[in-house]
């Protein structure tokens, strides 16, 4: 009976290993992301002539991103959402310029903010709104830029959503890139529970699984101006909720909101707006943005809030609606907690000698950070991306550990395992009739779990000659698992 629960085991770790992504068996869990929006990536290179010095670019003055980042940041927050290009907003911000994206970068690295990086756009010309993610994802390599979300497009309306979003993804993973992906819905769709608006969501795959979906929405005076009280608001924000719930429950995907705000919608149409414009608010307004903040802390669901651009009109500063209705809202737990380390490596299934990547990241904790690995054969390295390649076959205990600027460490471990280029798969042929199959794994069975000393124990059978044999004897199996020798 035990032999027989151990082959079912057995089979179902060996298929889950042929399906296991190529990019690292490493997944992760989806960042948890509070944090502003609204800014441009252009903000990195626009100074106010009140701005301090600058403490990340030595010599220079603060632009206003970093004014912006450095207040995020003291208020407890971990994420910016940042257009990459936002066209018709300021003279500079309608095509990609290289140097800003990587000077807010650089900040946020500095500031320990996650960034999602924004196509601020609303319609999808394929063939260039392709060409331009590549220039974009070629340009932040995630062995640099660990720490960036991709954005596809702001609030899409687009007659083939789902496969020009599955195009986006199929060439994300292409590049070799495996950060997550925003996607929002198609034509301002607004779940409110029930199953509304559900199927305005793209339907797509990810061999990362590495997918957000995100829908936008407000509290206008013109579409409630027969109910403008705050009551009225809240409920607004209530069936909101429901349907970020219903995105979570019913698509199983997770969910960020990339754009909760408080304007009105209009320059002076609600008869109690406190300020005008896209940094503006009302009593009512103010109390449906709130309304979703505590609901997004409680549940542990991440946001970023409309908006911290410095393009806004007056009243409001080079820090948009941070210093407007900002003031009010509730905070994130104002001490940034301990870091979260994470690593995927390439290949899967490296051969002895073969060359693998590793690329780490960190969220949480207080930036920038630095990456230290252990490889499991006593070599070690550091950064957060590093190369290592084996000597000898066998299954290794990979450990990247994370300290934060405040001393604060995290660490995470993956097994790698290594095989040789021509003697795995006969040395796993237990059967002796060239192929790796079923009747291999069942003899490995009467052999499972026996070590050095047992009558049952043979070295044959211990592929990794560690003394037992065991589940990562089993993986090396899994790793030649249907192929012929």
């Amino acid at each position: 009976m035990k032999k027989t629960v151990f082959l079912a085991v057995a089979v179902l770790l060996l298929s889950a290993s042929l399906s296991l992504p190529h990019e690292g068996r490493a997944a992760g869990s989806p960042p948890l992301l509070y944090g502003w929006g609204g800014i441009l990536a252009v903000g990195a290179v626009h100074f106010d002539s009140g701005n301090p010095s600058s403490v990340v670019f030595a010599g220079e003055q603060a632009s206003n991103t970093e004014v912006t980042f450095a207040e995020m940041r003291s208020r407890g927050y971990n994420a910016a959402r940042v257009a990459i290009i936002d066209p018709g907003n300021q003279p500079d911000s309608g095509s990609y310029d290289s140097n800003a994206w990587h000077r807010t970068l650089q900040l946020a690295q500095h500031y320990g903010l996650t960034v999602v990086g924004d196509d601020h756009e609303y319609t999808i010309n394929t063939s260039p709104w392709l060409s331009f993610w590549k220039t974009v994802i070629q340009d932040t390599p995630q062995a640099t830029y660990p720490n960036v979300l991709w954005e596809a497009q702001n609030e899409p309306h687009d007659g083939n959503l789902a496969s020009d979003f599955q195009g986006f993804i199929d060439q994300d993973r292409g590049l070799g890139d495996t950060r997550w992906i925003v996607l929002g819905c198609n034509n301002d769709c607004s779940p409110s529970g029930g199953g509304s608006d559900l199927r305005s969501f793209p339907v797509v795959t990810d061999s990362q699984n590495h997918v957000f979906y995100d829908f936008h929405e407000y509290f206008f005076y013109s579409a409630h101006s027969s109910e403008w009280n705050t009551q009225a608001a809240v409920a607004f924000a209530d069936s909101k909720w429901a349907g970020v719930q219903d995105v979570v429950n019913t698509l199983h995907r997770p969910f960020l909101g990339t754009e909760w705000g408080a304007e009105t919608g209009c320059s002076t149409c609600a008869p109690d707006q406190a300020v005008p414009g896209s940094a503006g608010y009302a009593p009512e307004t103010l109390a449906y943005v709130t309304e979703l903040v505590k609901l997004s802390h409680q549940a542990g669901v991440g946001y970023t809030i409309w908006n911290a651009g410095d393009w806004n009109d007056p009243p409001a500063g080079v820090t948009g609606a941070l210093d407007t209705f900002g003031q009010f809202l509730p905070l994130p737990s104002s001490s940034p907690g301990a870091p979260v380390a994470s690593f995927t490596f390439v290949p899967a299934s490296p051969l002895v000698g073969q060359s693998i990547t590793f690329t780490g990241s960190a969220i949480g904790g207080t930036g920038p950070y630095t990456f230290s690995w252990s490889f499991g054969d006593g070599s070690t390295g550091t950064g957060s991306g590093a190369t290592h390649a084996y000597a000898t076959a066998g299954t290794f205990n990979v450990t990247l550990s994370v300290q934060d600027t405040l001393g604060a460490t995290a660490s995470v471990t993956h097994f790698v395992a290594t095989s040789s280029q021509l003697g795995a798969c006969s040395a796993a042929d237990f059967a002796g009739n060239g192929k790796v199959d079923i009747l291999d794994v069942s003899i490995f069975a009467l052999h499972f779990g026996y070590s050095t000393g047992s009558p049952q124990y043979a070295t044959k059978y211990d592929l990794n000659q560690d003394g037992t044999i065991n589940i990562f004897d089993l993986v090396l199996v899994a790793l030649v698992y249907k192929q012929t020798c």
